[in-house]
């Protein structure tokens, strides 16, 4: 179990990171693109954070950096993937247990047992959920 994470005393409002994917940010401009939902985020979370920074998820160096030097409250995790692979956005939460950084969002271990079909059927069942018969191909 993560250790707990330090809060800022009630009442005050906080530094929040909003951490994208490269692929909806416009690296000339560096801002959003204005027709994705990580915009309209953005706008509702400045009605409600202090101080709201968005960057995108590039790669390990940069996301400690970037945590470095905001010293976020928190992270408002909107990434799905790293460089195209949906199975790597594991590590970015890992990342960010691994530096004590409170986040949004499933953790790496709920995202790999998501990523699972068949193992989440067989959770599902065994919890007493009707689940479709389904078989596993390998590849």
């Amino acid at each position: 179990m993560a250790p707990p994470i330090a809060t800022r005393e009630m009442g005050s409002r906080a530094t929040v990171l909003l951490l994208v994917d490269d692929s909806v940010w416009l690296p000339s401009s560096a801002q959003l693109l204005g027709s994705v939902a990580e915009a309209s985020i953005e706008r509702a979370l400045q009605r409600f954070a202090a101080r709201v920074v968005v960057a995108p998820f590039t790669d390990v160096d940069r996301l400690l950096r970037t945590l470095d030097e905001v010293v976020p409250d928190v992270v408002f995790n909107m990434t799905q993937n790293v460089h195209g692979d949906r199975r790597m956005d594991t590590h970015i939460c890992a990342v960010l247990e691994l530096r004590g950084v409170a986040y949004t969002g499933t953790g790496p271990r709920g995202l790999t047992l998501c990523r699972d079909k068949a193992f989440s059927k067989i959770i599902a069942l065994d919890a007493g959920f009707a689940v479709p018969e389904c078989f596993v191909v390998e590849s």
